[in-house]
């Protein structure tokens, strides 16, 4: 997805957001299925 070239307004529909963000509520909500929003590094083999 080509989310640089979509409108400010479609990628907030997509990510059913608003320009004020997410509601306590829903941040939670979405913590709680998705997670942390962290990178999890894997184990280098040298």
């Amino acid at each position: 997805m080509a989310w640089h070239s979509l409108p400010i307004d479609e990628v907030l529909r997509r990510l059913e957001s608003s320009p004020e963000g997410l509601s306590e509520e829903e941040a939670l909500k979405r913590l709680s299925k998705y997670g942390y929003n962290e990178i999890v590094r894997e184990k280098r083999i040298t």
